[in-house]
């Protein structure tokens, strides 16, 4: 299984990082707790499948991509049913992300092969793909609109000084420009107000430097912000311009993991208890708050675990691999893989609604 340059990277500094094992490995099923995670869906066929990312549109309007055996994965949600959606090209393909503005601009990203870019475009009727540059293979996206949409694409490193290709894609053409770091989240709440992170260092799990870039409508600028040397794969949520949360782990002994919050004025950081385990996906709870991953919830006050609220796949290891929440409401999806059986080494997918 091909995996994108970026993921690869993610998924690596975790599991080589002692003190976020947890954040982005699997995690073992716990004692339930009522109004905690629920499961909606696990696949037992025979074919293994996995889920990476998933997008809310709605109550009722979800979208979920992934791998089925050597195939492109999409799924449709109604809120209580998932289905397997045919989609052009999907044969050989991966997909690694999912986003959405609307019913009618679903998109999605990956590659096949690992060397040929492929990117799905839904206008509320059907999937159609959309031509890249030559070479061009998302790593990782930001959908604002239909004529605005931004991947991140080759990495490049000479010593430890780093480059990363961005493309803008305008609803007819992709417009290329260079952000001198590495690249590993993008997000945005308006065509105006993009915004990356990025790490200064190519040997993750790090030690790096934290770095923010921001679009300023023509280039990409570094944002004026603490540099806290870190660890571990950052990531990055944007909800306005004075409403930034970005996390990544301490590169200390311990390994924390934080928060940097950007009110508009002024930098907050917020420190994770040591061995919270922390993950792939970071979302506001729509509250003031903010979850890193589907296990930990920053409420704005406190930091909430939910892990011993899972018991959704008895003892067969899981793991979480995407987060969404809907638009207006504090419900949350996450998507990712279960281990068909305690000792067995095939994936099914797995999609759980909290709470």
């Amino acid at each position: 299984m091909v995996i994108m340059a970026s993921l690869i990277r993610r998924l690596g500094a975790a599991l080589a990082a002692p003190g976020v094992a947890l954040a982005f490995g699997i995690i073992p099923a716990q004692a339930a707790s009522a109004g905690g995670w629920q499961r909606v869906y696990r696949n037992s066929v025979k074919t293994e499948n996995i889920l990476y990312s998933v997008a809310a549109l709605s109550g009722s309007d979800q979208w979920a991509v992934g791998v089925w055996g050597q195939s492109a994965l999409v799924m449709h949600g109604t809120g209580s049913r998932w289905s397997r959606v045919t989609v052009p090209g999907q044969a050989g393909a991966e997909l690694f992300q999912v986003a959405a503005t609307s019913p009618g601009n679903v998109w999605a990203f990956g590659n096949r092969g690992g060397s040929t870019g492929v990117v799905l475009h839904y206008d509320g009727t059907s999937w159609q793909p959309v031509a890249l540059p030559s070479g061009a293979v998302p790593n990782e996206a930001a959908v604002l609109s239909s004529t605005d949409v931004w991947i991140g694409s080759q990495e490049s490193c000479t010593g430890t000084s780093c480059t990363t290709d961005m493309y803008q894609w305008n609803g007819t053409t992709w417009t290329e420009y260079t952000v001198p770091a590495l690249v590993n989240w993008i997000s945005g709440s308006a065509p105006g107000n993009v915004w990356l992170v990025a790490e200064t260092s190519a040997g993750l799990p790090g030690p790096y430097t934290l770095l923010a870039y921001r679009w300023t409508g023509s280039s990409w600028k570094a944002v004026s912000m603490p540099h806290p040397r870190s660890t571990g794969p950052p990531m990055i949520t944007v909800v306005s311009r004075s409403n930034v949360w970005l996390y990544a782990w301490q590169a200390k002994k311990s390994q924390r993991g934080y928060l940097l919050h950007w009110t508009g004025h002024a930098w907050r950081e917020f420190v994770a208890p040591a061995g919270l385990p922390t993950g792939d996906g970071l979302v506001t709870d729509g509250r003031g708050g903010v979850w890193a991953g589907a296990l930990a919830h920053w409420t704005g006050r406190t930091w909430v675990n939910t892990e011993p609220g899972l018991a959704f796949t008895g003892t067969d290891a899981f793991a979480l691999n995407g987060l969404a929440r809907v638009p207006g409401r504090s419900t949350l999806w996450a998507v990712g893989d279960v281990q068909r059986t305690p000792t067995g080494k095939v994936w099914d997918s797995l999609i759980a609604r909290y709470p």
